[in-house]
Parts: C-alpha cells; sequence; structure tokens
C-alpha cells in the first residue's frame, strides 16, 4: 500500500509541475498541435516519472532504548506503578490513499453526472442536419457546444443565425 500511495503521489506531482510550466510557458501559444502534443505528454510522462531515481543521503536517527517501567512508591503499604501503554499511530497512508480514491471516485461520478446530462440534451434536440456535424437543436437555453459529431445550438441562437 505504501507503494501505491507513494506512487501516486510521484505522478500527482509531475502532472501538476508539468501543466503549471503550460501554463506559464505555452498557453498564449499560437502552435496548437505543439500544444496538443504538450498536453498529451502532461498526462503521459508522469507516469514513468516514478522510475527515475535520485539517490539522497541520509543520517540515521539514534533513538534510546526502551522506556524502564518503574516502580514507585509512597508507603510501604500502597505501591504505585505506572504501566505503559503502546499508543497506536495513525497510519497515514492508509487515510491518504482512502481521501486519494474517494476524490477519484467523486471526480468520476461528476463525470459521468456530466455525460449523462449532455446525452439528454442532445437527445432532447431535434437533429436538423443529419452530416457531420450533425447539428442539434436544443428547447433549453444554454450557450452553444459541441459533443464529438453534434453540434448543440439553442432554438433561439439557430433562429436569429446568432451562432
Amino acid at each position: 500500500m505504501d507503494n501505491l500511495l507513494l506512487y501516486l503521489l510521484k505522478v500527482s506531482a509531475g502532472t501538476s509541475l508539468l501543466y503549471l510550466c503550460y501554463l506559464l510557458l505555452f498557453r498564449k501559444d499560437t502552435f496548437y498541435l505543439r500544444n496538443r502534443i504538450f498536453l498529451i505528454l502532461i498526462l503521459l510522462l508522469p507516469v514513468f516519472f516514478p522510475a527515475l531515481k535520485i539517490q539522497v543521503e541520509t543520517t540515521p536517527i539514534i533513538t534510546s532504548g526502551e522506556i524502564p517501567s518503574e516502580t514507585f512508591t509512597f508507603s510501604d503499604s500502597y505501591p504505585l506503578t505506572t504501566v505503559i501503554s503502546p499508543v497506536k499511530p495513525i497510519d497515514y497512508n492508509r487515510l491518504f490513499t482512502l481521501l486519494y480514491f474517494t476524490v477519484a471516485a467523486v471526480l468520476l461520478l461528476r463525470v459521468i453526472i456530466s455525460l449523462i446530462s449532455t446525452y439528454r440534451i442532445i437527445r432532447k434536440g431535434t437533429i436538423n442536419s443529419n452530416r457531420f456535424p450533425k447539428v442539434v437543436i436544443s428547447g433549453d437555453r444554454l450557450p452553444p457546444f459541441s459533443f464529438f459529431p453534434y453540434a448543440v445550438i439553442p432554438a433561439e441562437d439557430y433562429k436569429s443565425a446568432n451562432y
């Protein structure tokens, strides 16, 4: 589980770093083919980043040995002993993995809901032109958009030829 979490963190960091470079350097570039290639590489390259090994030298931390349990007595008749119970540490790897997959599931659910709503808008509209792109006239008031072979245009904009 540690390896999976570390891999996902490295991929996320690499993607974020490359996208930041894109935003700073290539966002306003008009060479669209180069931008598309760079954006595709932003998604593919971080998958291979974790294979790169960077050596880091560390010094070992020396910890003290066992904590002795002592018996304290205030009087001869009442011995008082201290009991050291082990404290369970928080498993951060499991917590971060659970958080990562929860966010991924929420985002996936959001994409699925968006696709379903887009499909409903297309299905509810009337197809005006059956050749590519298929022009769908929608009765809903929304901005014009395209979705794969469909170009969805609101009825008001289509009638006024303002699309």
